[in-house]
């Protein structure tokens, strides 16, 4: 956990999971409903301010950043056949999102990426001047 006055980014690892572990099976029934029940626990006894941010884009917006990925010398590196396979997921993953997006989070519009980091941006600083 960061020290005070420090920031540390994670991403949606943490949550997996509730959704990307629970929809390929990689976790038991039994493990997804304790994280439900546990995660939540664990966040408010830690003694920091948790900023969650959703970035949200649209099927057919995901689904041409794959197609870009894949043909581009820039990131193709960055191309995963899970990250492809998921569009087959696409529904039943927005059903899981939804178990554990809750009023905490802020879900930020990232089909423009420029938009979408002013937002995240703006969204950070809000929430820190509100904890100053």
């Amino acid at each position: 956990m960061p020290a005070k006055g420090q920031i540390v980014f994670y991403d949606r690892s943490w949550y997996s999971r509730a959704m990307v572990q629970k929809l390929n099976g990689w976790c038991t029934d039994e493990q997804y409903k304790d994280f439900l029940v546990q995660y939540k626990n664990w966040e408010k006894a830690q003694d920091v301010t948790f900023i969650k941010l959703w970035l949200s884009i649209t099927e057919e917006e995901q689904r041409e950043r794959i197609n870009n990925r894949k043909s581009s010398p820039l990131t193709y590196w960055k191309f995963s056949e899970n990250d492809e396979n998921a569009l087959s997921y696409y529904d039943s993953m927005t059903l899981l999102k939804e178990r554990v997006i809750d009023s905490e989070w802020q879900v930020l519009d990232y089909n423009n990426k420029k938009k979408g980091i002013k937002s995240a941006l703006k969204t950070i600083l809000r929430v820190g001047e509100n904890n100053s």
